[in-house]
């Protein structure tokens, strides 16, 4: 009876009363009665504090009306950030693609340059087959080195190609004739192209918790 109250105890109590040799009608009897007191102890509780009950449901109820309210307004705010952002895009001016069969008719004659935000942080990281870093938040140190008489391709994993493209227009405003790899580099292992692994000294490693 008492065994109804204790969480854990209570699933233990059948076996042990089973073990211990206690009589079939004895342990039913004693669990209806523990049942019955359980059930009761709790019906009562909740008859005596029904009012405190009650005010404790309305103020869950308030609180859940305006967590749902913050809720809506944040992916209101949410959607239109990215509505914004869509927009400004749209006003940028369009950037040269290439499809990842024709750059790898062209991969010799180009230079491919690979301008993830994260993509040398993995260890055993590929890139495109003969491609080269170039890392989009320090073009200004690394344009002065890129070939002019060249055509570059760009290549990332973001949507729409978004790193790539800035990067294609940043490097068009210094003169440099610049495309951009459709798709990025999903399109490029899609399509089963040469891959290969970015040199272990080109890997920047991340901090790892022991």
């Amino acid at each position: 009876m008492v065994a109804k109250f204790l969480p854990g105890i209570n699933t233990m109590a059948p076996p042990l009363s089973g073990s211990m040799g206690m009589p079939a009608a004895q342990f039913f009897g004693l669990d209806f009665m523990g049942a019955t007191l359980y059930a009761g102890v709790w019906f009562g509780a909740g008859f005596l504090f029904s009012g405190f009950l009650s005010s404790i449901t309305r103020g869950y109820s308030a609180f859940g009306d305006i967590v749902g309210w913050v809720i809506g307004v944040a992916v209101a705010i949410w959607i239109g950030y990215r509505i914004r952002i869509w927009m400004g895009t749209r006003k940028l001016r369009p950037v040269r693609l290439i499809k990842a069969s024709d750059l790898a008719n062209i991969a010799a004659n180009v230079m491919v340059l690979d301008v993830r935000s994260h993509g040398y942080y993995e260890k055993d990281t590929k890139r495109i087959h003969g491609s080269a870093r170039l890392e989009p938040n320090a073009i200004g140190e690394q344009a002065a080195a890129l070939p002019r008489d060249k055509e570059i391709v760009l290549y990332c994993t973001c949507v729409r190609e978004a790193t790539s493209a800035q990067v294609a227009r940043a490097l068009e405003d210094r003169g440099l004739k610049v495309s951009v790899l459709e798709g990025g580099f999903s399109a490029w292992k899609k399509a089963g192209l040469p891959l290969e692994a970015v040199p272990e000294g080109e890997v920047v490693p991340l901090p790892k918790f022991v």
